[in-house]
């Protein structure tokens, strides 16, 4: 079962209609987002088409309920689709007003044409209409609660989405689908981690990359310098700090520090002075 699914699923076992003008405007959503109605031997047919089960039976629930009339499904086996097929409708009006209404809205363009993403892969939640006035609609609807949607075309049709996942786990909240918003969240929390153990692990491959090239480099320069001068040429603490260089040339500062019983700054101080006798050696000064 995709995430997308479990989505609707959880919608719609929570879904009942509140009263008559959230009805309306739920058939409105209806044929706004998967609805056709066409005109055939002088009457109007209402063709709406769906690929989840659930959701056609709640739409011939509410076309009954509202206009108690005859309502048929038709399973097109070879498209995996939905046909809600009524006759006699022309036209519906609805304004959108009201928050519930807004909220009925939302839910049934989710149900019927509204997709999400698994949020372990991305954070993506679309509708999809075929006109950019449907997709304009509804974004204007999601924007009046400060969802941030967003308008594209794809090919032949309009994709209203949003993309941050905080505006997605709020979206989910307003349609009632908590269990999905925990789902989403645990993963987001998850994802946080992840990537911040990431950039610590990385940062610390990097500071170990450094102290290991730092420490090939003064190994030279103690070599050089024992090479050219001899061991003896240093001063005596340049001489103990550089021999437990060669020792542990991969170790930091502050444990070099800790073995000569000195700060982590004294130790950058000694390497440091050894470097410059080294590179005024081999500039012959």
């Amino acid at each position: 079962m995709t995430f997308s699914y479990a989505v609707k699923s959880e919608i719609m076992s929570k879904y009942e209609a509140e009263n008559s003008h959230c009805t309306m405007q739920e058939i409105l959503s209806i044929i706004n987002n998967c609805g056709q109605i066409n005109h055939k031997y002088g009457k109007a047919y209402l063709y709406i088409s769906t690929d989840m089960l659930f959701v056609a039976q709640k739409i011939a629930g509410l076309l009954k309920k509202e206009y108690n009339i005859e309502v048929s499904v038709r399973n097109n086996n070879k498209k995996s689709t939905y046909t809600i097929f009524v006759s006699g409708i022309e036209k519906i009006d609805c304004e959108v007003v009201r928050n519930c209404c807004k909220v009925r809205y939302i839910k049934l363009s989710f149900l019927t044409n509204g997709s999400i993403s698994n949020p372990e892969k991305n954070y993506h939640l679309e509708f999809i209409n075929d006109t950019e006035g449907k997709a304009s609609f509804l974004a204007d609807i999601l924007n009046s609660y400060g969802f941030n949607a967003k308008i594209i075309q794809r090919k032949n049709h309009y994709i209203t989405y949003i993309k941050e996942g905080e505006i997605i786990v709020d979206l989910l909240n307003l349609m009632g689908a908590h269990g999905a918003l925990m789902d989403f969240e645990n993963v987001r929390i998850m994802k946080g981690i992840s990537g911040k153990t990431n950039a610590r692990v990385n940062l610390e491959t990097a500071n170990l990359n450094k102290t290991v090239e730092a420490g090939l480099k003064q190994e030279d320069d103690i070599l050089y310098i024992w090479e050219t001068k001899g061991k003896d040429f240093l001063p005596l603490l340049l001489q103990k700090t550089a021999l437990l260089r060669l020792e542990y040339t991969d170790a930091s500062l502050k444990e070099l520090g800790e073995m000569l019983s000195v700060s982590k700054s004294c130790v950058n101080h000694r390497l440091r002075k050894i470097s410059e006798i080294a590179q005024k050696l081999r500039e012959g000064v």
